[in-house]
């Protein structure tokens, strides 16, 4: 008893003020509902933004009940160009539809995986450069054809002519010259580094094509969950509909 007697000597929680001001329509419908309800004034108030706190948190929070809004807002447009409500009208329908989906796609958190997508592009592009610049390099210091060059006969012998004997033979020093350079200790070490940037750069391709393979799995992934959440669905109408015939 002495423990009831304390809890009804509590005093009840210190009320402060919110310095609110309305315009003359919203106090005219506030004063009416509050004469419905019985409640002073604030009360009134009071209650109404409880309400609405409690109703946004009830639907998943603030950002939800935002994006409900503009659904609600978007669907009111689709009507308004049909003429007809979204429910009843095919057309209609779509329209309200298609402008769910831009809502909702606006509104898509980043994909977990972009910022390895990035990193893994950033990689690429850099093994890109380094191949580009060992080729540039290898090219650079290798010999070069002298004033007698590898004429278009190689290529196409039905649209150009022979090449002459001079032309042959300076082809010919032309590949010894190459295969000496890249049998000596630079070209060897040239060819090698060529090799390991398009190595690099085949690597880093394939990583990043497993980046975007790996988003698009999120992305299935989540598709299928929200099958399987329809179908359950889906099944317990039916049982309910079972149980209640």
């Amino acid at each position: 008893m002495a423990q009831a007697q304390a809890q009804a000597r509590t005093p009840a929680p210190k009320r402060v003020a919110l310095n609110m001001k309305a315009s003359p329509a919203l106090r005219a419908k506030i004063d009416e509902a509050a004469n419905r309800s019985g409640l002073s004034i604030a009360q009134e108030v009071e209650r109404r933004l409880l309400a609405s706190i409690e109703a946004e948190d009830a639907i998943g929070g603030p950002r939800t009940a935002s994006l409900f809004r503009a659904a609600a807002e978007a669907i009111g447009f689709a009507e308004q160009s049909t003429g007809k409500h979204w429910l009843d009208d095919f057309g209609t329908f779509h329209v309200a539809k298609g402008l769910l989906d831009i809502l909702i796609n606006e509104r898509a958190p980043t994909p977990p995986s972009n910022d390895v997508i990035a990193a893994a592009y950033h990689k690429l592009k850099v093994a890109e450069e380094e191949e580009v610049n060992a080729l540039r390099e290898m090219f650079d210091k290798a010999p070069r054809p002298g004033s007698l060059v590898l004429p278009n006969a190689f290529l196409n012998p039905a649209r150009h002519k022979k090449p002459s004997e001079a032309e042959k033979n300076a082809t010919a020093k032309h590949m010894e010259a190459l295969s000496a350079f890249f049998s000596g200790e630079e070209g060897r070490g040239l060819a090698d580094h060529s090799a390991g940037a398009r190595r690099r750069h085949q690597e880093a391709a394939k990583t990043f094509e497993e980046s975007w393979r790996n988003a698009d799995e999120v992305k299935a992934e989540a598709l299928k969950r929200a099958s399987d959440i329809i179908e359950s669905r889906k099944l317990r109408q039916a049982r309910s509909a079972i149980n209640g015939a």
